[in-house]
This record gives C-alpha cells, structure tokens and sequence, in this order.
C-alpha cells in the first residue's frame, strides 16, 4: 500500500500509527530508524510512535517495524521515509 512509503520536508513531524491484528504469540514490538532501535513495546493493538527528528537530514531512510513472537521468531516490514529539502 501507498502507506509504505511516506515523504516529508525535513521540517516537518508525523505520528507514525501501526496496528497488531493478532498479538496472541507477539511479544514485544520493536520500531528502527535507519537500523538504530528507537523504541520497544511490550506486544498491544495499536501503538502511536511521535515522529520529529530535529537532526534528521534530506535523503532516503528506513523505518523498521519489528515483531518478535512468544518462541523469539521475528518478523518484520521496512517503510521508505524520503525526507525532502525545501
């Protein structure tokens, strides 16, 4: 979907939402920027991460969301965040 990849102006912030359909075997949720852990969430249905970076910079990033099963399994799914000069 569309919401894989979002663009931006470098001064701008967004609130990044995701959701678990089935935290059932889910126990933790983890969120990366460019592969450096930001935060970790013990597993809920819908987790709201603040996203204002002051010191980010115009170029192609990564956002990783990471979920990590009760048998330590991980799964996981890259956004594209393009961060535009003005």
């Amino acid at each position: 979907p569309a919401a894989w990849n979002i663009k931006i102006f470098e001064d701008q912030s967004f609130n990044f939402r995701f959701e678990t359909s089935d935290k059932s075997g889910i126990s933790a949720i983890n969120i990366s920027y460019d592969w450096k852990e930001l935060a970790t969430w013990l597993a809920e249905w819908t987790t709201v991460y603040a996203v204002n970076w002051k010191d980010i910079w115009a170029w192609s990033h990564i956002i990783t969301i990471e979920a990590i099963s009760n048998n330590f399994t991980k799964n996981s799914k890259d956004i594209s965040v393009e961060v535009m000069a003005r």
